[in-house]
């Protein structure tokens, strides 16, 4: 019986985590409806997400909001080549995604605040 008390708990637990992991990652990258004429795919989509959520998203942030809980062997740099397709996309839009040296990326606090509103 202690045996199936401790699966209970194990299952009850990571019930728990599941729903902590899945509210940081609302947190980290907001589900916010991005226009589908922007022609992004879904990690583009989720690194978008990023930048609306806060002024200065990390690599890191961009790298949990994609991969966290993932094995992953990617290179690092992989986010610099999404960041180079999602700045090409966004440009006839008039959006720019700034970079902010030593820290990461930024969309303008316009853009920002008006895709924000959409979620």
């Amino acid at each position: 019986m202690s045996a199936l008390l401790e699966i209970a708990r194990l299952r009850n637990e990571n019930e728990d985590l599941r729903e902590q992991v899945r509210q940081l990652k609302a947190v980290l990258a907001p589900e916010i409806e991005v226009p589908l004429e922007w022609g992004l795919s879904a990690s583009e989509r989720t690194i978008v997400q990023t930048l609306i959520a806060r002024p200065v998203a990390t690599r890191q942030m961009i790298w949990k909001s994609l991969y966290d809980g993932m094995k992953d062997d990617r290179d690092p740099k992989v986010i610099d080549v999404f960041m180079c397709k999602i700045r090409h996309k966004l440009r006839p839009a008039g959006i720019v995604i700034s970079t902010v040296w030593g820290r990461g990326w930024a969309l303008a606090p316009e853009w920002r605040e008006r895709l924000a509103r959409q979620a």
